[in-house]
């Protein structure tokens, strides 16, 4: 009886362990890992903002998760809980020199639920090395350009950084002030920054004021002239610029300043020569290195020359254009237009990236299903690290780079039961921003099957396993009956004693028949042919091997009640 119990505890055990593992596995996910940078591309060494996020799409917690930056840079974030997610986020973040247009992985090592150790990375990311473009514009002013003899005037010195390299040891003369040494102290100006100085004196006779900013630039010399600057005072003659300092000007304009992400706007720039001699060599550019087309390179005095540019504009941002000319003597000359602001219309977030998805909604068995999802780009500039998931599924898909409207993406999806699927696409825009939506109405795949939607393994290992019970139960019962008419469950006695089976009226193992005697059929009458009717064939006599006598068996004698052998287990 304790075996039927056992085998039945083992079936009903059996049963319930697939259930669960089934179970298990339909709700079990993945755990992901992303990452942003930005800016995107750098001109040299130099540091960027890193945000990467760690998500546990588990039914389980992870534990002991270690991220790690390119450069063995790693840091322990602790554990995170099912479903949720955390981010190592590093602001200034160094990228050294061979960094630059190379494949960047981050990863994540962590302790599942059972204890083993598992690690994730990221698609890989390029910091790309973009050419440095040295650009710098200075200008001038003074609160008064007429005085009274010893009244005092303020001079307003700035200079803008238009390039995308730092203006390092930069400063400030500004002859006939000071003597014509430098003004204030040295300086360094990033990408797009404004240096703003000023000087406050006395005057007692007209000046012409000629500043001019000199600085470093990637380990190269450069100046920035403003304008001059002149203050008569009354009583004397007007004092009058140079025209050297004044020779260029350089004037553009654009034909649409309010523009979508990824338009292309053209620019028309005016190059004028206001000084006495001829200027040869002419080139145009603007901050990023654009190249402004001109038909000649050479600029005769009072003359003009235009150009054209267009450029692809992804932001908001403002243009500056700078003109470089050179005398007979190579002298050169450097000027800079005003800067000309191009408005990018704002970027819908929740909109900006979007996706269809098409699938079979419904299936006859469980399987893979083919799910196409059409990603659209309603940007219009580059989305990148994009990324396709589903909650209990995780990742799904990945596209490292996109600037098509559409693009389509085929993933088989195993579905073993009538599921709904819930998918999330993101990605990132070239300034860094975020961009993540959802499916507005879930995916649903019903599965066609019998037995409440049980998958067909499991509806096979349930019949398995009911009849392995069935034959459990039978054999243990015919085990119990055997017992109990004296015999071992392979229907040998007990007392070793022959099978009464085996002869005639013998007992049986099941207590019935014991005074039952078999009838023995009669022998029959052998009938036979004569001898001469029997076919005579010559045969050789084979050599006779010779035998052993036979041996008697004996039985062993019967036990005798109360004998030896005789036990309580022979009672019924």
């Amino acid at each position: 009886m304790k075996k039927i119990v056992s085998i039945l505890l083992a079936a009903v055990l059996a049963v319930t362990l697939c259930i669960s593992m089934s179970a298990t596995a339909l709700a079990a996910g993945k755990v992901t890992i992303t990452a942003s940078v930005s800016p995107s591309s750098l001109t040299g060494a130099g540091t960027v903002s890193v945000k990467v996020t760690v998500q546990n799409n588990t039914d389980s917690e992870i534990s002991d998760v270690t991220v790690t930056f390119p450069g063995d840079d790693s840091e322990n974030i602790g554990s995170i809980p099912a479903g949720e997610s955390k981010t190592r986020s590093d602001n200034e973040w160094n990228v050294s020199e061979d960094m630059l247009d190379t494949d960047l992985t981050f990863s994540a090592a962590f302790t599942d639920a059972n204890g083993n150790t598992q690690t994730v990375r990221t698609e890989s990311l390029t910091i790309t090395k973009k050419e440095s473009t040295v650009a710098a514009t200075a200008t001038a002013s003074v609160s008064k350009d007429t005085i009274e003899k010893g009244d005092k005037v303020k001079f307003t010195f700035k200079l803008k950084n238009e390039g995308n390299v730092t203006l390092e040891k930069a400063s400030l003369k500004a002859p006939p002030l000071s003597d014509g040494e430098q003004l204030g102290k040295t300086f360094s100006l990033e990408p797009g920054e404004t240096k703003i100085m000023t000087w406050e004196t006395p005057l007692s006779e007209s000046v012409d004021v000629k500043p001019v900013f000199s600085y470093t630039a990637n380990g190269e010399k450069g100046t920035a002239k403003a304008g001059t600057v002149s203050v008569t005072v009354n009583g004397e003659a007007k004092a009058s610029s140079t025209p050297e300092a004044d020779a260029l000007e350089v004037v553009a304009t654009a034909n649409n300043t309010q523009v979508k992400a990824g338009d292309k706007v053209a620019f028309e720039v005016t190059v004028r020569n206001h000084g006495s001699e001829d200027l040869e060599k002419l080139k145009v550019t603007d901050a990023n290195g654009n190249l402004v087309t001109f038909t000649g390179t050479q600029l005769d005095a009072g003359s003009a020359a235009r150009g054209t540019a267009e450029v692809t504009v992804q932001q908001t941002t403002s243009f500056v254009f700078t003109a470089t000319a050179e005398d007979a003597d190579g002298n050169s000359v450097k000027a800079a237009s005003d800067p000309v602001e191009i408005t990018v219309d704002a970027v819908d977030l929740a909109s900006a990236l979007t996706m269809d998805v098409a699938f079979i909604p419904e299936v006859s068995k469980a399987g893979p299903v083919d799910f196409t999802f059409k990603v659209k780009n309603n940007t219009g500039q580059e989305i990148k690290n994009i990324v396709i998931s589903e909650a209990t599924l995780g990742e799904i898909a990945a596209i490292p780079s996109m600037t098509d409207a559409e693009q389509d993406v085929t993933q088989p999806i195993q579905v073993d039961k009538t599921t709904s699927f819930v998918f999330t696409i993101s990605g990132e825009l070239p300034d860094g921003t975020r961009l993540e939506s959802q499916t507005q109405q879930p995916a649903t795949v019903t599965v066609k099957q019998a037995f409440g939607g049980m998958s067909t393994m499991l509806i096979l290992l349930l019949i398995v396993v009911v009849a392995i019970a069935a034959v459990a139960v039978t054999l243990g019962v015919f085990i119990h009956k055997n017992k109990k008419a004296g015999y071992t469950a392979f229907g040998k006695r007990r007392d070793g004693g022959p099978d009464p089976r085996q002869r005639n009226g013998g007992s049986h193992p099941n207590g019935q028949g014991t005074n039952r005697r078999y009838q023995e059929r009669p022998p029959q009458a052998r009938q036979q042919r004569p001898r001469s009717q029997m076919p005579h064939e010559e045969i050789e006599p084979r050599q006779q091997r010779p035998q052993a006598p036979r041996q008697k068996q004996q039985r062993p004698p019967a036990s005798k009640k109360g004998g030896k052998g005789y036990s309580d287990r022979n009672k019924f």
